[in-house]
């Protein structure tokens, strides 16, 4: 599913640990429990995000969708991908969702597979984005829930098809949980959250508890 800055919803989420909590959500931010089990959600020069091919570049300094020069455009004359890695648990349902917005390309696709399956093309584990006509940002995501036995990690991964001119795309707020939908954006650097009370999430700043 595809956010817009026009998008909200109020509803209750059932997260892993059998809780169910409130959550009021926007494009922006938001109230209730959230999480995010990547570090560097934003910064994708890390090293925990593994770029494919090794010679990608990746930029900072971007505008962001909360007004902050923090988002990153990947640029590639062939196909490219950026994948980040995170141990996992077994029967698990996780969330992977990002903000994208188009640069000299306008499709991309996004992925959340564990390490038991050798193919990324499994549907319904990805989705295809679509940013053709669009100027701003739009927010993805998709859910995958892991097999019963084997599971070590998920892997979550952004690809596009690059040419000599239709070479790059902006992301910005990467965020993996274990739940069965996207949550309040959660800013990480050096380490995960894996579980805050937020009164309040939009830039990655708020009020918990």
């Amino acid at each position: 599913y595809a956010w817009t800055t026009s998008d909200a919803y109020i509803k209750g989420v059932v997260e892993a640990d059998g809780g169910i909590y409130g959550d009021i959500m926007s494009f922006y931010g938001g109230v209730g429990k959230t999480s995010n089990l990547f570090t560097y959600s934003e910064d994708f020069t890390q090293g925990s995000w593994s770029k494919t091919p090794g010679d990608l570049q990746v930029t900072t300094g971007e505008l962001a969708p909360d007004g902050t020069s923090t988002a990153c455009r990947l640029t590639s004359t062939v196909d490219a991908s950026v994948t980040q890695t995170v141990s996992a648990a077994n029967s698990t349902t996780y969330t992977f969702s990002i903000y994208l917005a188009p640069g000299a390309q306008n499709y991309a696709y996004v992925f959340l597979k564990s390490n038991v399956e050798t193919d990324w093309w499994i549907w319904p584990n990805y989705q295809y984005v679509d940013l053709y006509n669009t100027t701003g940002w739009r927010r993805f995501s998709v859910t995958y829930t892991t097999p019963s036995s084997g599971v070590t990690s998920v892997m979550a991964k952004v690809m596009f098809y690059g040419s000599a001119s239709y070479n790059s795309i902006k992301v910005w707020g990467a965020q993996l949980r274990p739940a069965a939908s996207q949550g309040i954006y959660l800013k990480t650097t050096s380490s995960a959250i894996t579980n805050s009370n937020s009164l309040f999430y939009g830039d990655g700043s708020g009020l918990t508890n």
